[in-house]
């Protein structure tokens, strides 16, 4: 995933300095919420062979809806936010959203 989608805060920064070279101010912590959300919709759309469910932010939490707009996975940050989980560990949030992606869609 790397610049496309960070997947640590190395990458995280990378993707900032690659973006305020186009012009473009966006904060660490914007790019680690936009970071979290296309991961989770990555690993949906590889499970389900294609993009049919949508990933949105509801709150501090991510939710899966399915074509029909029902939600079919509601997942929460282990602490406060999924940006202070990435903060701490990038590696685990990652495992975080894989697995949700695997119980929200490997149930159909």
């Amino acid at each position: 995933m790397s610049l496309a989608i960070p997947e640590n805060m190395e990458e995280v920064m990378m993707r900032q300095a690659m973006l305020k070279s186009h012009g473009q101010e966006v904060t660490v912590d914007e790019i680690i919420q936009q970071s979290v959300l296309d991961v989770l919709q990555a690993f949906v759309d590889q499970d389900l062979d294609g993009h049919y469910d949508e990933v949105k932010w509801v709150q501090k939490q991510l939710v899966i809806y399915d074509l029909s707009h029902d939600e079919t996975a509601r997942i929460a940050p282990r602490t406060e936010t999924f940006v202070m989980d990435f903060k701490t560990n990038s590696q685990a949030v990652l495992l975080q959203l894989e697995d949700a992606a695997k119980k929200a869609v490997g149930s159909r």
